[in-house]
């Protein structure tokens, strides 16, 4: 099933799966699950859920403890850990909703189709 996805749902769940674990780090289940979506994620065909996976995975580092197999592979490269506020500020803050009349939108692009 995850195979025969377009490459934007799986960003998503990547990106889903990150958020969740963030605002609820000590849940076993979400922790399993962002283990489980991450490694499918790593072998993708497409490069940007690739991608979106080692970003996510280096982020989730200072949030989760174990998240990932190979930890002690990232242990010798260094770099910077983020805390948990500080990977909820990347993953959250500055992002926008959607716009207040999605309605208008709407009506504008099927006129100009």
């Amino acid at each position: 099933m995850y195979r025969s996805q377009e490459h934007i749902v799986k960003l998503q769940a990547v990106t889903l799966g990150a958020k969740l674990l963030v605002l609820c780090p000590s849940d076993r289940t979400l922790i399993l699950l962002n283990r489980y979506v991450l490694s499918l994620a790593r072998y993708d065909l497409n490069f940007d859920v690739r991608d979106r996976a080692r970003m996510i995975g280096s982020l989730l580092v200072g949030v989760v403890q174990n998240l990932l197999e190979d930890d002690e592979e990232r242990e010798d490269q260094g770099g910077v850990i983020l805390r948990r506020e500080q990977v909820k500020l990347v993953l959250f803050d500055g992002k926008l909703g959607p716009p207040p009349d999605i309605g208008v939108i709407r009506e504008w692009t099927t006129m100009s189709q």
